[in-house]
């Protein structure tokens, strides 16, 4: 199947995406982690080069780009669906290319949540039953699972943006009864519990380093500066999980707003013209009666011109 340019340029964009928040989020967590590791006697400049692992990196370059893979054949359906004319698109056909679209932040989250679950078994495994840095599994467990979550989030966020044209193209005016996006829905409760563990874990981590720590150990030695790298940290996550959400919920309402206009201009109203429902949510569903409205509407102009 040859792809439109829009499906290229969207699938370079998805890969590149994942390929970034994966590696910057294994850069971050491999300093934190060995910057805090009790288990190394070295100095700030020795713990920066541990956390540069080249195996890991190594590993997680593969594991993304295999995952590149399976990000293209996961959207292809939605590209074929895009390539047909509207008049010859079959129903099973566009459910599940919608679907595609509603359900590609849930899918981003689970599937890298257990790729790194599974990445962190193998490693330890692959170790004589012993992570690699010398830390409890334990630890690097919570911590990657933590870290790789919010990365998901935001991988979730920044994916889903690159979506909004195709959404736009393969106009859905209304929502059916499975068609409801729950990652959108519940992000309010999301993004507080993956960024509240976060913070959780990180202090925890944190202070159990300096509670067993040897007095003669090199590396940080300030418990107020880590918790005040932590909070940084926290901070700019928030912020910026913060910021993709709101852009995700200002793509929609943008759209809301100028139909709006458009219908309160006598210059430009157009009954024919529907919303497009981009946000499978609350938002999608006010689009839907929206929708509903403009079509009620063009009923009774019809009814009374004739």
């Amino acid at each position: 199947m040859k792809l439109s340019p829009l499906a290229r340029k969207i699938n370079r964009r998805a890969v590149a995406s994942f390929f970034i928040v994966q590696i910057g989020t294994l850069l971050v967590s491999e300093f934190f982690s060995q910057m805090y590791n009790p288990s190394r006697n070295v100095d700030f400049g020795g713990r920066v080069l541990l956390a540069l692992n080249p195996k890991l990196l190594v590993f997680v370059l593969v594991i993304c780009t295999g995952t590149g893979f399976l990000i293209r054949a996961y959207l292809k359906p939605l590209w074929r669906e895009l390539e047909t004319a509207e008049d010859r698109r079959e129903p099973k056909n566009s459910r599940r290319a919608r679907l595609i679209a509603v359900r590609l932040p849930w899918s981003l989250i689970i599937y890298n949540s257990v790729l790194w679950i599974f990445a962190i078994i193998l490693f330890y495994f692959l170790n004589g039953k012993a992570m690699p840095s010398g830390l409890p599994f334990s630890w690097v467990l919570a911590i990657k699972l933590t870290e790789s979550f919010a990365g998901s989030l935001i991988n979730a966020f920044i994916i889903d943006s690159y979506l909004k044209e195709p959404k736009q193209l393969l106009n859905i005016t209304s929502l059916n009864k499975h068609e409801r996006d729950r990652f959108i829905e519940k992000k309010e409760i999301i993004i507080p519990m993956a960024t509240g563990l976060i913070l959780i874990t990180h202090l925890a981590f944190v202070s159990w380093f300096f509670f067993i720590r040897a007095p003669d150990l090199q590396g940080p030695s300030s418990l107020l500066t880590a918790f005040v790298l932590v909070g940084i940290l926290f901070e700019v996550l928030v912020f910026y999980i913060g910021w993709l959400s709101k852009k995700q919920d200002t793509i929609q309402f943008t759209i809301l707003d100028e139909q709006i206009l458009r219908l309160a201009s006598s210059d430009s109203a157009d009954l024919n013209r529907k919303v497009a429902i981009l946000n499978f949510d609350e938002t999608g569903r006010i689009t839907e009666s929206l929708n509903l409205y403009i079509e009620t509407l063009q009923t009774m102009i019809t009814e009374i011109s004739q």
